[in-house]
């Protein structure tokens, strides 16, 4: 991942200066998050109920400036087409760009990925700002900030971005795993396409996938939809 120009910040005193925040209140954010958040509900189509985290206004500001002076400097990867934020370097994204992407192709596969914002754990989210060069104290500081419950909330400012940056590699070794096979990937948000002109080819690469997500501590991955699809269903 690339990144550049990103604040440099080595101690909570520089945390509070960069968000005006002062230190106690940047203290309460980060050591009681589950007391920034309100709990609702909304119905998905297969009838259950999605869990969604809404944040104060106060931890709202703060994921926000996390998401535009850090997140949006650092490059996902380019198969991933949700959550992008738009800029000349990002006209191929979107879902209208993912449907194009695969338009041409004879046979395509979806696959879901199961409770895709609770599967990536805080953990995950402290290596990433590590990654970019933030000492443990620091990393941990942005990571209760854009957190809950140990993981991801699906609500959260930071959420949708983070979810990319962390699936980087997982995209890319995916990719590179298609690319064999000749076969086009992408990525958006929890649905995973993949689409060609042979049917065989397709059908190798899904037998394989779930193995291979398996050595990448991927996601587990939605037995309802792996099936095989012609390609008017991208359409």
């Amino acid at each position: 991942m690339k990144s550049i120009n990103l604040p440099k910040l080595l101690s909570m005193d520089d945390v509070s200066k960069e968000l005006r925040l002062s230190k106690n209140l940047l203290f309460y954010l980060t050591n009681s998050p589950d007391m920034q958040y309100k709990h609702f509900t909304i119905p998905k189509k297969n009838g259950t109920e999605r869990d969604i985290y809404s944040p104060s206004r106060t931890l709202r500001i703060v994921q926000k400036w996390i998401l535009e002076s850090i997140l949006y400097k650092i490059s996902p990867s380019d198969r991933a087409m949700a959550f992008i934020r738009h800029s000349p370097n990002n006209v191929h994204r979107g879902c209208k760009a993912n449907a194009a992407y695969h338009g041409g192709s004879l046979f395509g596969l979806h696959i879901d990925i199961i409770d895709f914002y609770s599967h990536i754990g805080s953990w995950k989210v402290f290596k990433l700002f590590q990654s970019l060069g933030y000492n443990n104290s620091i990393a941990m500081i942005l990571t209760n900030l854009c957190t809950l419950n140990r993981c991801l909330p699906q609500g959260g400012i930071t959420s949708p971005t983070l979810s990319n940056l962390v699936f980087v590699d997982i995209d890319d070794r995916i990719a590179e795993l298609c690319d064999q096979y000749g076969i086009r990937y992408s990525r958006y948000a929890d649905d995973m396409y993949f689409s060609c002109n042979n049917e065989s080819d397709l059908k190798q690469v899904h037998e394989k996938l779930g193995k291979y997500c398996m050595t990448m501590d991927s996601p587990r991955i939605s037995e309802r939809q792996n099936a095989i699809l012609i390609q008017v269903a991208y359409v």
